[in-house]
């Protein structure tokens, strides 16, 4: 498993997505652990049980669940490993070139699966359309394992798109950022509600759950305060240049820096003539320069002709002049949240935390 990461190490965002997305996997779980305790309290036929009958039925319905729990868990624990190895084998320009290929290590347990022998000690280029959906770990209770290599090792593989993998293990987890995919059976239920109870303890959960993952990524979550959640066709729009990149990793940056500090974000698809998130359920737009002369013009063109509420605005120093020009905002009523680049400290005016 990955150990637990700071904001800004190496391994937060990736950490930060799989928890997101195995909290979902365990909340679907146990609603479908509920449902099937709860139709035990009668036979196929419709006749209710007894007390002592009904019991029994439902520890199975638990230990089954339980042995379940065992082969998720190991699943979670591989292909997190492997999410790093990926990230670690990948992001090395120098290494890349002396070791360009990954190959297939033979699993660890006794009992070899099929699927996964035809691997064995093959390898492929690192860039080969078959990592994306071949990995160690994309079979439940997987054990096999994968290094770097210059070709002197194994045979080489062929380049296919070919994929060997369990229902709800597809994609390369450190690109899919989910240990689960979207097939996974427990997310076969179109809907869940978690309940009175749950929702008072973990008030984020309903949230996360209704974040369906064919329009959101989920990339922070925790259980009652911060919360980032991307909306993909966003995520589309960054890849249409390098212009749109460099604008959708600095509006992701302030987004994740307001998550972070515990607040509940949607960050929207662009839209032209909108504001650019929801803060809390509010409309909001980003902002981050490093110059002073234009805050009031960007803080009344995000309110005025961009519906936003708030502007949040990320300076990449804090000067006098920038100082002045916020104390204007702030006579002119302007709800304003701001914070400097190396700090991330949050600062409010005319609005709460």
């Amino acid at each position: 498993m990955l150990q637990s990461q700071n904001y800004g190490d190496d391994f937060f965002n990736m950490q930060a997505q799989f928890n997101a997305n195995v909290t979902r996997f365990a909340a679907f779980k146990a609603y479908h652990a509920t449902q099937q305790i709860n139709a035990k309290r009668a036979d196929k036929n419709g006749v209710e049980r007894s007390t002592e009958a009904y019991k029994k039925e439902a520890q199975g319905v638990l230990n089954a669940f339980n042995r379940y729990q065992v082969a998720e868990y190991n699943t979670t624990v591989s292909r997190t490993r492997t999410a790093k190895q990926w990230e670690e084998f990948t992001g090395d320009e120098q290494g890349n070139e002396i070791f360009p290929y990954l190959v297939w290590l033979p699993s660890r347990s006794v009992t070899k699966r099929e699927e996964h022998i035809v691997f064995y000690n093959k390898y492929w280029r690192k860039d080969s359309p078959f990592w994306n959906q071949n990995q160690p770990g994309n079979l439940w209770n997987c054990k096999c394992d994968w290094q770097e290599t210059d070709g002197s090792d194994g045979v080489p593989g062929e380049d296919t798109q070919r994929r060997v993998n369990h229902k709800g293990l597809e994609g390369n987890p450190a690109v899919t950022g989910e240990i689960f995919s979207d097939n996974a059976t427990y997310f076969k239920t179109k809907e869940i509600t978690i309940g009175e109870k749950a929702n008072e303890e973990y008030p984020n959960l309903q949230r996360l759950i209704e974040h369906k993952p064919d329009k959101w990524r989920v990339d922070y979550y925790t259980n009652d305060k911060g919360f980032l959640a991307v909306e993909r066709y966003r995520i589309e729009q960054s890849k249409i240049n390098a212009v749109e990149l460099e604008k959708y990793q600095k509006e992701y940056s302030a987004s994740q820096t307001l998550a972070i500090n515990n607040h509940k974000i949607d960050f929207l698809k662009e839209v032209d003539g909108r504001y650019d998130i929801l803060l809390d359920g509010i409309p909001a737009d980003l902002k981050k320069t490093k110059s002073h002369n234009h805050i009031v013009n960007y803080a009344r063109h995000a309110v005025r002709s961009q519906g936003a509420k708030i502007v949040v605005f990320e300076f990449e120093k804090m000067t006098p002049k920038i100082h002045e020009k916020l104390n204007e905002l702030a006579r002119k009523k302007y709800k304003i949240i701001y914070f400097v680049s190396n700090n991330k400290t949050l600062h409010y005016i005319n609005t709460t935390p």
